[in-house]
């Protein structure tokens, strides 16, 4: 009973499942293994919390990733993944204001609305990782060519950067805060 997920006042997201029926269904468990009987009282809150505990994975897992994914994100992108974080919270708060209880009928959906918002941000996130190693690449190789020399050579790698830009503009049209970490890595 109660609400399955909580926000503290550090805005950490909690998941409202007793670690202490995480240990009865692993001690139930590992009595049943060993031929014990298990009282039918003891049987019957097992059998509920069975039935919660793969929702109650999930939702931890969800909250971990909320609890930390700050710091999986590239600070020069935050403004990019804007959209995508915005989505991810919302469906959190509304899960949240409504104070879910462990209802297995309309947790479900829930959860999947979470999860699919949470792979969403982590997809998001993990595509703008890419470019921005892409463009770090690059950027090397520029170091390592001689600009009076080699001015064919840098002056490919420089369009191959801007068409990255020009590609992600498109789809994320917050990326100043990203291209002056680029403009400053450059000059």
């Amino acid at each position: 009973k109660g609400s399955m997920i909580s926000m503290d006042k550090s805005k950490k997201l909690n998941v409202n499942f007793s670690s202490k029926l995480v240990s009865l269904l692993r001690e139930v468990r590992q009595l049943s293994v060993l031929g014990m009987a298990i009282p039918n009282s003891i049987q019957s809150v097992v059998n509920t919390a069975q039935q919660y505990y793969s929702h109650a994975v999930s939702l931890k897992q969800i909250a971990n990733f909320y609890n930390t994914v700050h710091s999986q994100i590239i600070k020069s992108q935050s403004e990019m993944l804007i959209d995508a974080a915005s989505e991810f919270e919302n469906v959190i708060f509304s899960f949240e204001k409504q104070q879910q209880s462990w209802q297995k009928n309309t947790s479900e959906q829930l959860i999947v609305k979470l999860k699919a918002a949470a792979e969403n941000f982590t997809s998001e996130n993990r595509k703008l990782r890419k470019y921005h190693n892409i463009i770090g690449e690059k950027v090397i190789q520029l170091m390592n060519l001689e600009l009076l020399k080699e001015n064919g050579k840098w002056n490919e790698r420089i369009k191959e950067i801007r068409t990255i830009f020009k590609q992600l503009e498109q789809q994320y049209p917050r990326m100043s805060g990203w291209k002056m970490h680029w403009d400053i890595q450059l000059y």
